[in-house]
């Protein structure tokens, strides 16, 4: 990991009466809990090879890789060694480096290569762990003093960065990229950096500031606006103070973990942590104390535990969400492992943690060593911790809703002969649980109630025959994905469209317009479907139309820049998006996959019937030749003048719409003459499920 600063002056021993001042010293300066009985024990200490200062798992080959100095003049100039988890002992093999003085090793998000930094080199070894005989590669103009690398774990694009700037670097091209200033400081201080899916950010702890800052990688920029004064941070009105030393992303509780060690004028010498709720920028709970100079930061995967490995203590610390207090899981010295404490004696460094959270590996650089340490115990639920205070009022007073200033809204197609006019539509959407997590505003008349979206007065047609239909709405939606992030980053939809053709398959569509930055943004709007479906359920009652359905996504495949993503979005809404866009409507492999999952949408309307003695062939006929087969609309085929288009080819066509009629007796489908009882019975418990799921949703963020 990051060098640390020098080992600060101690403090003379403070009077008998500071004792008085425990409960404030908690908040400012809490003591780490420590448990009666650790859940963590050493299962052995191994032989790697010279000075394995990181250590990265594969779970998927169980090794745990280190890189190693070479052993003499004749050998290899370095190499990868690893430990075998299910023999528990090193192996006998390893990888040959072309190059000396190895420092940081990351395994690629596939799991299918190893990127190894070098020292003075200015250069990073790709190993293919995939091929026969882990071919190596190199790519050159990297620091020749590198810090460290992170992985976009979206796109495989790698950032190699050194105490001032990052590079980007290409695997697949090997393009390097100039140096990309982070900071306005005249000399930065990079101390770490992690990729967050979520977010498509960089965090990045620039010591210099004593801030956290972020590289956008969605607009491949640095976000100066970002700045997040962890030392400033007061606590009960007094500032943490030290400088962030390492950082750790749990994508799964939206929290930014920092190590914050001290500096030569600070006055206290244990770590603290601390925590940043990204998507709000707001820090959370109380600072944690844990040991003495922390090399490196994770979070456990499963059980949201947080480990340090405290290198002048020679100490692992585990922090439990549970309660968010911190105990030494192993002390090395204690155990005989390490000789002391203190930077003479510091050797406890590298920290990796396996899938299942059940393993950690910890390395000793300076003993060529690697310990494994095993955790046992009950999985325990994190508390959601309410926010620092004094951070200040971030509520702003509600303005005035903006209006919908993109194109009119599309004509419903005219009405087939025998079909029945709409009015008084309605039509309520939440588009899907991620839509939680960014800042969507209703523009002109929609509203935005319980996370779903309301558009009103829509009007068209319905053909209670065939169950065809086409419905127009007004007005739209503002999505800023991430305001205090990258701002300019948003999404524009509005006048959505609903068509249903006979066989049963529709489409509701969108104008769409996107926008990246300044200088990167949509050429106007264009009419695309966001959702797909087949088998709507429709009733009516009286003279009042019913509709819900469930947008197409798992298993509809998309090819993108020579990748297949298994589910996605509609092509044509997918592939208007700007590249740096499209992974929120893809299932990628993120943390966040569950959440793009589109939700169903609901459509009210006041049937007018059509006059007596209409021909309901005609009429059939007619409506399939209005609302179209919806065969397009996710192709590309919808115009921008918003004419008919549907599904891609392969999505469903085979189910027909549920119409249903309001008559004397017992609700019918008009075109199979169906019971409807028990689909409207299902279709209102899906609704109800589907309010209890978002409202829930809804409320666990707004906790955090």
């Amino acid at each position: 990991m990051r060098s640390a600063p020098a080992h600060p002056l101690r403090l003379l021993p403070v009077a008998l009466a500071a004792l008085l001042l425990a409960g404030l010293a908690l908040i400012l300066n809490p003591q780490p809990a420590r448990a009666a009985s650790s859940q963590f024990a050493i299962a052995g200490t191994h032989s790697v090879g010279e000075v394995s200062r990181t250590a990265v798992v594969d779970d998927a080959r169980q090794r745990v890789y280190v890189t190693v100095d070479g052993d003499s003049a004749e050998g290899p100039l370095s190499r990868i060694a690893w430990f075998d988890m299910q023999t528990g002992s090193p192996a006998a093999e390893s990888i040959d480096l072309p190059q000396a003085e190895p420092t940081d090793i990351a395994l690629s998000a596939d799991g299918a290569s190893l990127y190894v930094l070098h020292n003075r080199s200015g250069t990073i070894s790709i190993v293919d762990l995939e091929s026969a005989d882990h071919e190596v590669r190199e790519i050159g103009g990297v620091p020749a003093f590198p810090s460290g690398v992170v992985e976009d774990r979206d796109t495989g694009m790698l950032y190699v960065y050194d105490s001032s700037a990052l590079t980007r670097v290409d695997v697949a091209t090997g393009a390097v990229s100039a140096p990309i200033a982070i900071s306005t400081e005249r000399y930065p201080l990079i101390k770490d950096a992690v990729y967050d899916s979520t977010n498509h950010m960089i965090w990045i702890a620039e010591g210099r500031a004593k801030v956290i800052t972020g590289y956008s990688t969605i607009t491949g920029t640095w976000v100066d606006s970002l700045a997040f004064p962890v030392s400033a941070l007061a606590v009960e009105g007094e500032p943490v103070g030290g400088r962030a030393a390492a950082l750790a992303m749990d994508e799964g509780l939206g929290e930014l973990h920092i190590a914050v060690s001290p500096t030569l004028t600070d006055s206290w010498d244990r770590t603290k942590v601390v925590s940043l709720r990204v998507a709000d920028g707001r820090f959370v709970g109380t600072p944690i104390e844990v040991g003495e100079n922390v090399y490196e930061m994770t979070v456990n995967p499963t059980t949201h535990e947080v480990f340090t490995t405290d290198g002048f203590s020679n100490t692992v610390s585990v922090i439990s969400p549970d309660t968010w207090t911190a105990q030494t899981a192993v002390d090395f010295t204690a155990a005989g492992v390490t000789a002391g404490t203190g930077a003479g004696n510091a050797d406890t460094w590298g920290l990796d943690v396996n899938a299942d959270g059940t393993r950690a590996y910890i390395s000793h650089p300076y003993s060529d060593r690697l310990s494994e340490l095993v955790r046992t115990g009950d999985l325990v639920t994190p508390m959601i911790r309410e926010e620092t205070p004094g951070q200040g009022d971030t509520e702003e007073p509600p303005g005035e809703q903006a209006p919908w200033e993109g194109p009119e809204a599309p004509a419903a197609s005219p009405a087939p002969a025998g079909a029945s006019e709409t009015s008084d539509g309605g039509l309520a959407w939440a588009l899907n649980e991620y839509m939680l997590a960014w800042s969507p505003r209703p523009l002109g008349a929609t509203t935005h109630e319980n996370a779903e979206f309301g558009f009103a007065d829509g009007s068209g047609w319905y053909d209670t025959v065939s169950g065809a239909a086409d419905i127009v709405w007004n007005d739209g939606i503002f999505v800023q994905h991430y305001p205090g992030l990258a701002p300019e980053v948003s999404t524009t939809l509005g006048n959505p469209r609903l068509q249903i053709a006979a066989d049963g398959t529709g489409s509701l569509t969108f104008d769409a317009a996107w926008k990246v930055s300044g200088e990167l943004a949509s050429d106007g709007y264009r009419r695309v479907a966001l959702a797909t479906f087949s088998d709507a359920v429709i009733t009516r009652e009286g003279d009042r139309l019913s509709l819900t359905a469930t947008p197409d996504f798992t298993g509809r495949a998309l090819e993108l820049n020579g990748r297949t993503y298994p589910d996605s979005y509609p092509a044509d809404f997918v592939q208007w998006l700007d590249p740096q866009l499209q992974p929120w409507w893809l299932t990628t492999g993120a943390a966040m996959d569950s959440e793009k999952v589109p939700l169903p949408f609901s459509v009210t309307a006041t049937v007018v019937e059509a006059a007596a003695g209409a021909d309901a062939d005609t009429g059939a006929e007619g409506a399939a030749d209005g609302a179209g087969t919806a065969t397009g609309a996710a192709d590309g085929g919808v115009d921008g003048a918003g004419e008919a288009g549907a599904v891609e080819p392969g999505a469903s066509t085979g189910a027909p719409a549920r119409a249903a009629a309001q008559t004397a007796g017992s609700p019918e489908l008009a075109a199979t003459g169906a019971d409807t009882a028990p689909l409207a019975g299902l279709a209102a418990s899906l609704a109800l499920a589907g309010v209890l799921v978002l409202g829930a949703r809804a409320a666990r963020r707004t906790t955090r």
